[in-house]
C-alpha cells in the first residue's frame, strides 16, 4: 500500500523537480526493504538526509537497521502505510501489527488519521527528525488512508523553509563519517582506552 508514495517521488525526480534546497532528490529502488534500510542507514551516516516507504513484512525487514539508526541518533523518516503482518497467507487488510513490532527499537512515532493529517505530519516528521536529531516513523492505515482521494491543503516549500532548523542540519552534517575525519565507535573506544592508559602510567 505504500507503493504510490515512492512512485510519485520517482516521478517528481525524473521531471527534475527540486526540493527546498534547489536540488533534485535521488530515488533509489533496492531489491528488498532490508537493502533499503541499509542504504538509508549508510546515507545518514554520510551526512545525507533520507527517507523510505514501506509496510507490513517489509517493515519487519528494516527492524535490525532501525535499532542502529535510533542508537546513532540519525534523523531518518520512515513512512509506513500500516498493514497486517502476513502469517499463513498474504493479507491486504490494514492493522497496526507491523507498527507495534517496531516499538522496541525506540523510534519516535507519529500517526495520521486522514489525508490532510498525512500531508501535514509527513512534513512535520522530517522537520522533527532534523530538529531532534532522532528518527521518526510516520504511519497511517494502508489501503484506507494511503489510497483515499480527498481535497487537502498541501504544505508548501515556503512553510517548510520557515520551520526548518538549518543549524541542526549543519550539526548533523558536521558529525557525518568521511575519510578525512573518521568517527568510528571502535576508534573512539581505542582513543579513550589509550588516554586512560597514559593517565595511569603518569600516576604510577
Amino acid at each position: 500500500p505504500s507503493s504510490d508514495m515512492a512512485e510519485y517521488c520517482d516521478q517528481w525526480s525524473s521531471k527534475k523537480q527540486t526540493n527546498i534546497w534547489g536540488t533534485v532528490p535521488s530515488v533509489i529502488e533496492m531489491q528488498s526493504e532490508a537493502g533499503a534500510a541499509g542504504t538509508l542507514h549508510g546515507l545518514l551516516l554520510g551526512g545525507t538526509l533520507g527517507s523510505t516507504f514501506t509496510a507490513s513484512q517489509g517493515l519487519l525487514l528494516m527492524i535490525p537497521n532501525l535499532y542502529k539508526i535510533v542508537g546513532e541518533l540519525l534523523p531518518a523518516v520512515v513512512h509506513v502505510a500500516a498493514r497486517t503482518i502476513a502469517t499463513h497467507a498474504l493479507s491486504i487488510f490494514g492493522d497496526h501489527s507491523d507498527i507495534y513490532a517496531c516499538r522496541s527499537t525506540g523510534i519516535a512515532m507519529l500517526a495520521s488519521n486522514s489525508v490532510q493529517e498525512n500531508a501535514d505530519l509527513s512534513m512535520i516528521a522530517h522537520l522533527a527528525a532534523i530538529e531532534a536529531s532522532y528518527p521518526f516513523m510516520h504511519f497511517f492505515d494502508g489501503f484506507r488512508t494511503s489510497h483515499e482521494f480527498n481535497k487537502i491543503q498541501v504544505p508548501t516549500a515556503d512553510i517548510a523553509k520557515k520551520l526548518l532548523n538549518q543549524k541542526a542540519i549543519e550539526k548533523f552534517r558536521n558529525r557525518a563519517l568521511n575519510p578525512e575525519n573518521p568517527k568510528c565507535m571502535a576508534l573512539q573506544k581505542i582513543r579513550i582506552h589509550f588516554s586512560n592508559t597514559v593517565k595511569l602510567r603518569i600516576l604510577t
